[in-house]
Formats: C-alpha cells, sequence, structure tokens
C-alpha cells in the first residue's frame, strides 16, 4: 500500500549535481490541450479540490459499516496515510459532487464491500466512476487502484 501512495522515484525531479557538466537546456515540447471528457465520464486528469490532499477514499455504506470505516481511517491515519469518508462531509454542500472530487483525487479507492454496500445503488455509482476512472488512466499503475475489504455478513 504505501508503494501505492508515494510518488515513483521516476516521477521526481533530477537535480543536476555541482560538479556535472553542463548539458544544453531542454528543448520546450508543447502539446495540443486534451479534450474535455465526455459528459458523465471521468477525466484521467483531476481538477478537484481535494487534489493532494487525500490518498485513501473509503467507500462505505453508512449505516452498516461506519465504525469500520472510522476505525480503518484512524489506522491509515495514525500511520501518514491521508484518507477521506464521506460521512465527514461539512452539511449544505453537494455531497455527489464531493464523492466525485474524492474520487478524482485519491490514489487508492477503498469499498467496505458488504450485501448493504452491494445493494446500494450510491455505492455502486461511485464504484462504477473509480472503475471507470481507472480503466481511462494512463498512469502506472493506473489509478486510482481499487483495494476492496470483503465483509461476509
Amino acid at each position: 500500500l504505501r508503494a501505492l501512495l508515494e510518488p515513483s522515484a521516476a516521477s521526481k525531479p533530477k537535480v543536476a549535481s555541482p560538479t556535472a557538466s553542463a548539458a544544453p537546456a531542454p528543448t520546450k515540447v508543447v502539446s495540443a490541450p486534451a479534450a474535455a471528457p465526455a459528459k458523465n465520464e471521468p477525466s484521467t486528469q483531476s481538477d478537484s479540490k481535494l487534489q493532494g490532499k487525500i490518498q485513501v477514499m473509503i467507500s462505505l455504506n453508512v449505516a452498516s459499516m461506519h465504525r469500520n470505516a472510522m476505525l480503518i481511517k484512524d489506522f491509515l491515519e495514525r500511520n501518514g496515510v491521508k484518507s477521506w469518508v464521506c460521512t465527514e462531509m461539512e452539511g449544505g454542500i453537494e455531497f455527489r459532487d464531493e464523492i466525485v472530487d474524492a474520487v478524482d483525487s485519491c490514489r487508492v479507492f477503498l469499498p467496505l464491500i458488504n450485501n448493504a454496500w452491494a445493494e446500494s445503488p450510491e455505492c455502486e455509482a461511485e464504484f462504477n466512476y473509480a472503475f471507470r476512472k481507472n480503466l481511462k488512466s494512463s498512469d502506472k499503475p493506473r489509478l486510482p487502484v481499487i483495494l476492496p475489504i470483503c465483509f461476509p455478513e
């Protein structure tokens, strides 16, 4: 899990040592702007207000899994992993927009699956959005990584 949450060494900028010979300045590459995703399609890049603020989004059926979700969130955060659970949203906000922002921002989508979760249209929508975003991702590994935890009844 730690390897999924930390940016890869390949994506970190390289700094030349003071003794290294001077290399020619890199040529600036200009690319065309990416086309906007179709309506209701997940973007592969996020402009979410949560971007960089969370690493794990915990998806749950609140009525049946709230306690387990908070235990997992507490464990992750004690170990330095920024996590998000929908029960911490502020009143008056558009909760579906906030959930989409969380999926767009997370590196790991962690559904807590039980019968109530599997029967919930809201949980299904969250999963479908995360799954579609994963399929369209050009990241290595494809993000968000979907890491389900099943709770048999």
